[in-house]
């Protein structure tokens, strides 16, 4: 004869791991987020500056739904980023090319780990995507997006035609040999 078993608890039980299910893709979403951040800081401290444009142009965009969960872009918002990346025999005085693939590769390693440990943390926490899409959080997004704009509109205004050329051309001459000496 079986005796009847009554589990006690089970209701809670259940919406306790409805919450932590739910949980795990915001969290995974930041941790993304976090990771994409600290790949843009890396990067800013590597890109080559001539004007300042191209440095002020960095960003790490909010996660996405991807099809295979979250999406995070990390890049530079230049015509002509890609040239700089790409161009390796290029001289810079401050910077270096591949300056967005350097932090990248350097953070490939150990990453699933790091992901990892922030998953946990944030799901532990109860924090998420939930942090990133209160009002204040996305008003402030939108106010630093909107800064960024109008820095860059205002440099490329004050900038005179011709100034990264004659930069150049004063850092050649520098380097050249004197006569005479």
């Amino acid at each position: 004869m079986s005796t009847p078993l009554k589990l006690r608890g089970l209701e809670k039980a259940r919406k306790k791991l409805e919450a932590l299910r739910q949980q795990y893709p915001r969290a995974a979403a930041a941790a993304l987020f976090a990771e994409g951040l600290a790949i843009e800081a890396e990067s800013v401290k590597l890109v080559p500056v001539d004007t300042g444009r191209l440095r002020a142009t960095h960003y790490c965009s909010p996660p996405e739904d991807g099809p295979g969960g979250p999406v995070v872009h990390v890049g530079y918002g230049t015509d002509y980023a890609l040239a700089v990346h790409e161009r390796m025999h290029a001289y810079h005085p401050v910077g270096e090319a591949k300056f967005l693939e350097i932090p990248l590769k350097a953070a490939s390693s150990g990453f699933a780990s790091r992901m990892a440990d922030r998953i946990k943390r944030f799901v532990a926490s109860g924090k998420g995507m939930d942090v990133l899409s209160s009002g204040s959080s996305s008003s402030t997004a939108a106010a630093a997006s909107a800064a960024g704009a109008a820095r860059q509109a205002k440099s490329s205004a004050s900038r005179k035609p011709g100034a990264a050329k004659r930069k150049r051309a004063r850092i050649a001459k520098s380097l050249r040999p004197r006569k005479g000496k």
